[in-house]
């Protein structure tokens, strides 16, 4: 199994998502799935439920054998509940003075923390140490892309037109 495929569509339920919480229309300059004439938001809802079900449909398939199968769901079902959570603390309103405590809601971001530590586990790689550092990675990493996206999105490559 190509470990891509699996994270592409994890990423595609994730944005699905996303899009209809923020109430966002545009995703990448273009229009957002949900926004979509033939779409809308209810059938939106339901295909990124579809997409995140296959997800788990094509680790099971390819992935029941393996010895550390167990490991691989429980990193990415760790990942959908940390972004999961995210999406909670962004639809809350705070007080920038509190901003400190929501400082790790990055660590969820999509694809980072689950393609390191999955492909250490299919390399058959149990290493505490390794995990560890694969994590620590992920959430540096997860917390530049949050920053960068947000930047870029916000201040360069959206107008103001299509802002909603």
């Amino acid at each position: 199994m190509n470990l891509y495929t699996y994270i592409f569509q994890m990423d595609v339920s994730i944005i699905i998502n996303d899009d209809i919480l923020d109430v966002s229309d545009w995703r990448y300059n273009k229009p957002a799935w949900h926004s979509l004439e033939n779409i809308g938001r209810n059938m939106a809802i339901l295909d990124a439920t579809f997409v995140e079900s296959s997800v788990w449909y094509l680790l099971i398939n390819h992935l029941k054998s393996h010895k550390f199968f167990a490991d691989i769901l429980k990193q990415v079902l760790m990942s959908y509940t940390i972004t999961n959570l995210t999406q909670c603390l962004e639809l809350t309103k705070y007080d920038v003075k509190e901003l400190e405590k929501y400082a790790y809601s990055a660590r969820g971001y999509g694809f980072t923390s689950p393609i390191l530590r999955t492909a250490l586990y299919l390399a058959n790689i149990d290493d505490k140490d390794a995990h560890d550092f694969s994590q620590k990675i992920s959430n540096e990493l997860s917390y530049f892309m949050r920053c960068e996206v947000r930047f870029l999105f916000e201040n360069i490559f959206i107008s103001p037109l299509r802002k909603n």
